[in-house]
This record gives structure tokens, C-alpha cells and sequence, in this order.
């Protein structure tokens, strides 16, 4: 008698491989990857901008020429502000 394979939370994957948070590691990776995907994609905009003399304020997102924030922090709040749904 065969037993049913248990399946990843995402229904995905075989669940044997987990990592601490219940996620399985093929899910885990892809997810990696589409938030590093989005942080580079942000942080490339963000450059680029600035290299116009555009910068972004950190704390309403409006464009403006004053320098308020470092690029990277900028990229993180771009991503967490509109990352979501973008693949």
C-alpha cells in the first residue's frame, strides 16, 4: 500500500525537505530569489535616478533634488512599499 507524499504548504513540492519556518526549501529558494530580483531592480532604478540628480525621499516617495537617504534604503522601501504581486 502506497502512502500519499505530503505535499509543501504551496502544494508544490514534496514536504521532507523543510527549513525552519515550514516552507520547503524549493519554495524557499524561488522566494529568495524574487525578492533579490525585485531589491537589484529596485536599487538599479533608484541609481539611475540619482545619477539624473533625481533623488526619492525615503519617508513620502516623492521626487525631489535633495539627497534624504541612501540608495539601498531607498530600494528597500520601494519593495516593500510596491514589491508585492510584482514577478
Amino acid at each position: 500500500m502506497q502512502h500519499p507524499i505530503e505535499l509543501c504548504r504551496n502544494n508544490l513540492h514534496p514536504a521532507h525537505d523543510k527549513t525552519k519556518t515550514g516552507q520547503c526549501r524549493s519554495c524557499s529558494l524561488a522566494t529568495d530569489k524574487a525578492y533579490k530580483a525585485k531589491q537589484r531592480a529596485a536599487l538599479e532604478l533608484v541609481r539611475a535616478l540619482e545619477a539624473q540628480g533625481v533623488h526619492v525621499d525615503l519617508d513620502t516617495m516623492a521626487l525631489g533634488t535633495d539627497p534624504g537617504a541612501t540608495p539601498e534604503a531607498v530600494a528597500q522601501s520601494i519593495v516593500n512599499r510596491f514589491g508585492e504581486g510584482i514577478e
